[in-house]
């Protein structure tokens, strides 16, 4: 009976040297202002040009970001080497989280030009992921994800509706379709629709999605103002 008391002060004793612990560490973890800017498409992006240290329990180190907002740890593009160009996606890990820049993974692998290729980090830290991967259902790092069903959520549509960023990228695919749509053959709406349905999907439209287009532009009082 004599031993319970012992192990219960033990484990109380154990949980506050490692609260104390992680207390310290999380008050190390410190890195120089400027690396993260807000961005009004994506929610943020890293300041381009921008160089500073990183300090933690664990390391210190120093990361730079390139003219395009991802790590400098590889030459600025373009590149005239005549070799092919991997571009590197991942998360902190791809990014380079706790290391200098040239001990990042695509560093090593651009130094030794692994395969014949040239290669570029495009990582992105997940400690500040984007908004607009949270709203799409981005899946979560620590975990493992075999499978994520389809979502069609409220914030969804909304931002589809709102986002800057999804009205400028709408406003380019019509000007594009109303150039490819002169060129192409037929007449009427369709071959613009077709035009599209490949630029945005990679396919042809169905005949009840074409059918859906035709009925929504002949209500429509403009049909320029629909595709434009």
């Amino acid at each position: 009976m004599t031993s319970r008391p012992i192990l219960l002060a033990g484990a109380v004793g154990a949980e506050a040297i490692l609260r104390r612990q992680q207390r310290a560490i999380g008050r190390s973890n410190q890195i120089d202002a400027g690396l993260v800017l807000h961005d009004r498409l994506l929610g943020w992006r890293l300041q381009a040009g921008w160089s500073g240290g990183h300090r933690h329990h664990d390391f210190s180190v120093r990361y730079a970001v390139n003219t395009r907002g991802f790590r400098a740890d590889t030459p600025e593009l373009p590149r005239n080497s005549g070799r092919p160009l991997a571009v590197a996606l991942g998360d902190s890990y791809t990014f380079g989280y706790g290391v200098n820049d040239h001990e990042t993974f695509v560093h090593q692998l651009h130094a030794q030009s692994v395969a014949g290729f040239d290669y570029f980090n495009a990582g992105v830290p997940r400690q500040n992921l984007p908004a607009f991967f949270r709203t799409f259902d981005f899946a979560n790092p620590n975990v493992h994800s075999a499978g994520r069903p389809q979502t069609a959520s409220p914030q969804q549509a909304l931002f589809m509706m709102n986002s800057p960023f999804v009205q400028e990228q709408a406003r380019a695919l019509a000007e594009r379709s109303a150039a490819a749509g002169k060129s192409a053959s037929g007449n009427g709406d369709l071959p613009r629709l077709v035009q599209l349905y490949r630029m945005a999907l990679g396919r042809n439209p169905t005949l009840a999605e074409a059918a859906d287009v035709h009925e929504f532009l002949s209500a429509s009082s403009s049909k320029e103002a629909v595709f434009l």
